[in-house]
């Protein structure tokens, strides 16, 4: 399994998703590109899945906005991830991006839920992945 990230997009495998960075311009990403700054996002990702228990959800922000966040709601069961594209009912801006611990971990209202599961992972493939992902032609 591959993640690749370009200056739009986030790439899991073989599906894609646009990304908002908008909101990663702090101090910590001043130098990064924006597909570099959502890999060091990735890395805090990975840590969170690896601590996730089966029957709990995570919260994962790959696009930050005024009014909402665009995430995959993470859940586990077995060993296998399953991600779900949501929408909570927050704004980008409050967010700390360079610690994402308490956004993840927390509960959300879900504004907007695509039907259907974005992708279907073992969980130690998808960790190793997140850890490993490629920024591409950013």
């Amino acid at each position: 399994m591959e993640i690749q990230i370009d200056s739009k997009r986030l790439k899991i495998g073989e599906h894609r998703v646009k990304y908002s960075a908008y909101y990663f311009d702090v101090e910590e990403y001043n130098d990064l590109s924006e597909a570099a700054a959502l890999k060091e996002i990735l890395v805090q990702w990975a840590g969170a899945l690896s601590n996730l228990d089966n029957g709990r959800a995570l919260f994962l922000p790959f696009s930050l906005d005024d009014e909402w966040i665009e995430c995959f709601k993470a859940s586990q069961s077995g060993e296998r991830i399953t991600l779900k594209y949501v929408w909570v009912s927050e704004g980008g801006w409050s967010v700390d991006v360079s610690d994402l611990g308490e956004f993840m971990t927390s509960e959300h209202e879900i504004r907007k839920e695509l039907p259907g599961v974005f992708g279907e992972y073992q969980k130690e493939d998808l960790v190793l992945a997140l850890l490993n992902a490629r920024v591409v032609g950013a």
